[in-house]
């Protein structure tokens, strides 16, 4: 028993040993529990039993045992649960599109801004040469959902040599107790892995992304295994994180829309909005500013607002205009950023007022509908991007929602007293999603999506913390905004701004829970003038033309789109007798434009990483596939479209930007 003993210390010496090295942060997550457990400060929760020949963990309040049954044999039984179907236990990366030959032939015809129009053919030519019940050759990666005593970890990694594992355990003092049994040190030696460990949504979110990112192109089928129905709702949030990712919420597409209707925008002489943190901006001081959204705590509070609308300068979106005008409720400034055309136009056909829009100050995106903007004023029209950086970061402010896109702006501006109404990022108590006159409100019933197995972008349920009440349930659509707004705060926040939510919805970082009916303001603004006000200030911060850098950086894009040009050429050109060679030189243009956006973040460079995002999974998985026959004929027809849908796109950009550059 002694040397049972020595050796499990051994064992536990040398993870330390090999976490401090390789993962500093789970070494002083470990060093600082070992301290608070000897303190006596952190209850033992565990006891480690060794017993016939194999270690169990007892929980001491209740006596139970965690494997009850030989560990490790149970350990040699998980390789029965584990292969290498596509169609088991996996994580899918990728939408389900089915496509018929008329639809491919039809994409083909149609501009590059068309959904579909260059992922379908390379989509469909995979789908129709492979199966989901095929088998993998390798699985690159590789989830587990518990670490129990970590017995079960070096079994699978022997057996199947995967190219990246993540390993998730939220019980901090169970898997401490794995490092006396399981070899960490050993196993994962020259081996690529995350480690979750007791982190928060914030901290797994991050290492989530990073395991994720790591040879994007692997992700196409994420194969794990849990250790008990204990780790379902992590499963939940990995499946929430890949359906939210950026090329599956805003596809390539979109962006090459966006940059469209940007460039055609920049040729109208509109303002653009400076929006460099403003601290020395005084304008708002004596005026409290309250956002409005259509979230569904807005019908809450109509009346509330409608009696005390003149203690606030009001910050609208366009969403809410139809029920606070409907309430004789007046806007002092209106927002939108959403480009969607028809949206736009259903918005505008229930306002009975358009007038109104030609009165009052306007931001919009740069890439709204010009529908929107032949309604507005010219002269009340302030733009700013997102997404798009032609103005360069002075007009940017990227958001998912107008929602923290508000907040930002009057943030920026410097207003001392902020109010949310509307902004509640999550369902109501009766499960509605926005205010009522919203056209995307419905109503979700929380009894019939609490047991589905797969996540839906606007219909299933997560739980998160409330603003009023301990939990609130949002769906992924809605929870997307939440860390984007909190990023705003720490962005744009100073010490000097209070941020009061008014909302019956989502918890938000720095700001300060209030019932609309405690608040108590008594000064009434004077808003005889604050249109004219309001116009001269934005007049001070914005501006028409292209300043020197913007010109030069508009000619630096037509350089960048010919190195572009290069790096396909050279793929093209590239030999390709064998799949190793084709997916090597695959990624070598991939990575060679990767690189570029990181250097430059500018709109080519994204809208390609997005596509490659979108694309790249199903070809490295297509190749990926044991049943998989006649190589050299898929090489060679993949090759053909890829190069030709990537022609495609850079084609329609250049046509765009040459537009305004010309």
């Amino acid at each position: 028993m002694e040397t049972i003993q020595n050796k499990a210390i051994q064992t536990y010496n040398d993870n330390m040993n090999y976490f401090k090295e390789k993962h500093e942060n789970i070494y002083t997550k470990m060093k600082a529990l070992e301290i608070l457990l000897d303190d006596g400060r952190y209850p033992h929760k565990y006891d480690l039993e060794y017993k016939d020949g194999y270690f169990d963990v007892v929980d001491i309040r209740t006596g139970k045992f965690l494997y009850n049954t030989d560990s490790n044999k149970f350990a040699k039984e998980t390789l029965k649960t584990v292969n290498t179907k596509k169609d088991e236990h996996v994580f899918e990366s990728f939408k389900n599109y089915h496509y018929i030959d008329e639809d491919i032939k039809l994409f083909k015809t149609l501009e590059a801004t068309n959904l579909f129009a260059t992922t379908a053919s390379i989509i469909n030519y995979c789908n129709k040469n492979s199966s989901k019940s095929h088998h993998m050759k390798e699985i690159y990666k590789f989830i587990f959902f518990g670490t129990g005593l970590g017995l079960h970890l070096p079994v699978l990694i022997q057996k199947y040599d995967f190219h990246a594992t993540l390993v998730i355990e939220d019980d901090i003092e169970l898997f401490r107790l794995s490092l006396f049994t399981c070899q960490y040190s050993h196993i994962f030696a020259n081996k690529l892995v995350y480690f979750s460990i007791a982190q928060n949504e914030y901290e797994f979110q991050t290492t989530f992304t990073q395991f994720f990112e790591m040879s994007f192109s692997l992700n196409h089928y994420i194969k794990f295994f849990t250790l008990s129905d204990r780790y379902d709702e992590k499963m939940k949030e990995v499946q929430k994180l890949i359906l939210t990712r950026p090329e599956n919420s805003y596809q390539h597409e979109l962006l090459l829309t966006k940059n469209k209707k940007v460039l055609l925008t920049l040729t109208q002489n509109y303002k653009f909005l400076n929006l460099l943190k403003k601290e020395q901006e005084s304008f708002f001081d004596d005026k409290p500013v309250i956002v409005l959204g259509a979230g569904p705590s807005l019908d809450v509070n109509l009346q509330w607002l409608k009696k005390n609308q003149k203690k606030f300068v009001i910050v609208a979106a366009l969403a809410s205009l139809r029920t606070i005008l409907d309430a004789d409720i007046q806007p002092d400034i209106v927002m939108q950023i959403d480009e969607k055309e028809a949206e736009t136009k259903m918005l505008l056909e229930k306002l009975k007022n358009k007038e109104f829009l030609k009165k009052v100050p306007c931001i919009f995106s740069a890439s709204v509908p010009q529908t929107l903007l032949d309604i507005c004023s010219k002269k009340n029209v302030y733009l700013i991007e997102d997404r798009t950086f032609y103005k360069l970061r002075k007009s940017y402010l990227e958001s998912a929602s107008i929602g923290e896109a508000m907040y930002a702006i009057v943030l920026i501006f410097n207003a001392k007293n902020i109010y949310l109404l509307g902004l509640d990022f999550a369902l109501a108590p009766d499960g509605t999603t926005h205010a009522k006159e919203h056209q995307d409100v419905k109503k979700i019933d929380e009894d019939k999506t609490a047991d589905q197995d797969s996540i839906d972008m606007d219909k299933s349920l997560i739980k998160i913390k409330g603003n009023f009440r301990n939990i609130v349930h949002t769906t992924p659509r809605l929870s997307i905004s939440i860390p984007i707004f909190n990023t705003r705060t720490q962005e744009y926040r100073t010490d000097q701004q209070n941020v009061f939510n008014l909302n019956d919805g989502a918890y938000l970082d720095a700001t300060q829970p209030l019932h609309a009916n405690e608040l108590n303001l008594t000064k009434v603004l004077n808003k005889k003038n604050l249109h004219t006000q309001l116009i001269t200030l934005f007049d001070s911060y914005a501006t028409t033309t292209f300043n020197k850098e913007e010109k030069l950086l508009l000619q630096e894009r037509k350089i960048q789109i010919k190195n572009i040009q290069k790096s396909i050429q050279t793929f093209k050109n590239a030999p390709s007798s064998n799949t190793e060679i084709f997916l090597h030189n695959y990624a070598i243009m991939i990575n060679s434009i990767i690189q570029q956006q990181k250097q430059q973040h500018l709109e080519l460079l994204q809208i390609l990483t997005i596509y490659f995002l979108t694309i790249s999974s199903y070809i490295f998985d297509f190749f990926n596939t044991k049943e998989l026959k006649n190589n050299k004929k898929h090489i060679k027809k993949l090759k053909i479209e890829i190069v030709e849908q990537l022609q495609k796109i850079i084609e329609l950009y250049t046509t765009d930007l040459n537009k305004i550059t010309q």
